[in-house]
């Protein structure tokens, strides 16, 4: 599932430069949830 959520925010990046910095914001987010969990 993670493979796919990458494929998805990668052709978003592709598509807009922006959203890869937005994205990689999400996965610090994520990853520091991910620590609390």
């Amino acid at each position: 599932m993670g493979d796919r959520l990458q494929e998805m925010y990668g052709s978003l990046a592709s598509a807009f430069p922006l959203s890869s910095i937005i994205y990689k914001i999400e996965l610090a987010i994520v990853m520091n949830f991910t620590h609390f969990l």
